[in-house]
């Protein structure tokens, strides 16, 4: 039960990270800091590989590793939008709680 609980929660994190709307932001939901939360999933998908190996170990810590990816997908959107306006001079007008 744990194993399939890690793995829907690092999804969830995950799937928030690819979203430009959340990306970044999604780190003050936990008390603990981004680091700190990191290194605990980090640590709770190697622990669960020594003494569970298989399929869902394995996912979750590949669901882990995605992490990082996602961070740097969302920043490579960021620049490609950024660089897309400043190519065709298009303003920037920021809305707080633009959808």
């Amino acid at each position: 039960m744990s194993l399939s609980d890690k793995i829907h929660n690092a999804r969830s994190i995950l799937r928030d990270l690819r979203k430009p709307e959340i990306g970044a932001r999604i780190w003050k939901r936990f008390k603990p800091s981004k680091a700190d939360t990191l290194w605990y999933y980090r640590e709770v998908a190697n622990a669960f590989q020594k003494l569970l190996p298989g399929q869902l170990a394995d996912e979750l810590a590949e669901i882990v590793g995605g992490f990082k990816k996602a961070r740097v997908a969302v920043a490579r959107k960021l620049a490609v939008i950024l660089h897309a306006m400043w190519k065709t001079n298009t303003p920037f007008h920021w809305r707080a709680n633009a959808t």
